[in-house]
């Protein structure tokens, strides 16, 4: 994910969600109001500078502005009362943040973010599967939905299972054997 792409997808964000957009500014107009972001798994985009320039002007009319701030050098955002603030993905192993290699440069010819492992596993088992059950994505916890599904939906369930088990060899075992 490169910042150019991470500004389309932002920027068609922008465009869609104008009642949102709508009342942050809103918010925003209000004496004394900030926002503070803690990009998260589902927006870590905002890792790139040029995507947080955009989204303030889109906020504010400018790029950059003291109202909205963005939390992208540390897990959490802590206030002076002894408060901390965290993204929930951060407790999820599998979708928590490296935060000193959060953009990676070595031998690219443009920095990409460096998604977690459960970005590549959505991206690769659980996207390509949700064209046939559309709710896949949204069952929690997980393993329920598999085990009733060995009863209810042997099939699919069965499918799910080898493409999980050879993604996660493809991406956590052959990498270690492959080291050597």
């Amino acid at each position: 994910m490169t910042e150019a792409v991470s500004r389309r997808k932002l920027a068609s964000c922008i465009e869609g969600h104008t009642a949102v957009m709508d009342s942050l500014r809103e918010f925003l107009a209000r004496p004394a109001k900030r926002i503070t972001y803690i990009p998260g798994n589902h927006d870590m985009d905002l890792h790139f500078a040029g995507c947080r320039r955009l989204f303030a002007e889109a906020l504010t009319g400018a790029p950059e502005d003291p109202r909205v701030q963005f939390v992208v050098d540390a897990d959490r955002y802590e206030l002076p009362e002894g408060v901390q603030i965290l993204h929930g993905h951060q407790y999820e192993p599998i979708h928590s943040f490296n935060y000193e290699e959060i953009i990676l440069t070595k031998d690219l010819a443009q920095p990409v973010l460096n998604l977690p492992w459960g970005s590549f596993f959505v991206l690769n088992v659980v996207n390509p599967l949700k064209a046939e059950r559309p709710y896949l994505d949204q069952v929690r916890p997980f393993y329920p939905f598999m085990i009733f599904g060995l009863l209810t939906d042997l099939r699919f369930t069965i499918r799910l299972l080898s493409r999980t088990f050879y993604y996660f060899l493809k991406t956590r075992l052959f990498k270690v054997l492959n080291r050597t």
